[in-house]
């Protein structure tokens, strides 16, 4: 989880620092998060970036916790 004004500054430094890691933007508008359900079920990501908004909405909730969380890093 990190502020949702520095998504795209850590999409920019993963690419930059670990760009064999598979990295999973979760942010935009409700329809857009919830295409990307699918994907978070069948854990084909290395890194969830979210912001702590989305984390703390019950809608998102459900979808990000169906996954197999190894471990949550805060900014």
């Amino acid at each position: 989880m990190v502020p949702l004004s520095t998504i795209s500054n850590w999409k920019r430094e993963f690419a930059k620092w670990a760009p064999g890691l598979e990295l999973l933007v979760y942010q935009g508008t409700k329809k857009e998060r919830e295409q990307l359900w699918p994907r978070i079920k069948g854990q084909r990501f290395h890194v969830l970036l979210t912001s702590f908004n989305l984390v703390m909405n019950a809608h998102d909730v459900t979808a990000l916790s169906a996954g197999k969380n190894r471990m949550l890093f805060c900014q």
